[in-house]
């Protein structure tokens, strides 16, 4: 029960340390701007992007490996498909086809995860 309210106030966190998506599309391309954020978000920036790439909770070093790990696998796909998939996509099929982390992925578009999230906290606090 405890470890499910530590990821529930993760979540609620996330409001407060957003990475958009965008963001992380291009943290994931640029060293720099990588870096910028790692200045801006501390030692939990790996942390906060799987939680925003996946609604899941990392510990630092776990998310720092992984996300080392998707990088790797997204030039891979880049270079098999002709094209980049992005980060959205290298992430979804490395934790789900890779390292089977993810067992039923579901796409869900960002406004509507933002909705759920919305009520979701309403429920609990009412």
């Amino acid at each position: 029960m405890k470890s499910m309210k530590n990821d529930l106030n993760q979540i609620i966190n996330l409001e407060k340390n957003t990475l958009s998506l965008e963001d992380i599309e291009w943290i994931s391309k640029n060293l720099m701007k990588r870096e910028e954020y790692i200045l801006d978000y501390g030692e939990r920036v790996y942390s906060n992007i799987f939680l925003r790439l996946t609604h899941m909770v990392f510990k630092e070093d776990e998310a720092f490996f992984y996300w080392q790990n998707i990088l790797d696998h997204r030039k891979l796909l880049t270079e098999q498909l002709n094209r980049d998939p992005g980060i959205v996509m290298a992430c979804l099929d490395y934790m789900s086809n890779i390292c089977n982390y993810i067992e039923e992925a579901t796409i869900i578009e960002e406004n509507k995860i933002q909705y759920i999230l919305s009520s979701n906290l309403t429920e609990k606090i009412n």
